[in-house]
């Protein structure tokens, strides 16, 4: 387990520790199993670790991805525009038989 205090700390703390933990935001491409930095726990909330000898390290968050907190609200949830809200739909016409082609609007 490691706790990152300084950026330049990174590099040798991701390739060796299992749990890295720092307030900084870690590089992509650390290597630890567990990276919990800032946008992290921005997104989890308070973590909890349990050992075990059989499968080292588990993590459980108390926080759900919809989650939202007045000091750290839940992320956007991405939108899809592909889907036709009830009375939104955009396909009038396509189907001979829809009523909007015979009428011709």
């Amino acid at each position: 387990m490691s706790v990152v205090l300084d950026r330049m700390a990174f590099d040798e703390d991701c390739a060796r520790a299992e749990v890295l933990v720092s307030a900084l935001t870690a590089p992509a491409g650390c290597k630890a199993k567990f990276v919990l930095d800032e946008k992290a726990l921005a997104r989890l909330g308070a973590v909890g670790l349990t050992w075990s000898d059989e499968t080292g390290f588990a993590m459980t968050s108390d926080r759900a991805a919809e989650h939202n907190r007045p000091w750290s609200p839940a992320p956007i949830q991405a939108r899809d525009d592909r889907l036709a809200r009830p009375g939104h739909a955009t396909s009038h016409g396509a189907d001979p038989a829809d009523p909007d082609q015979e009428t011709g609007r």
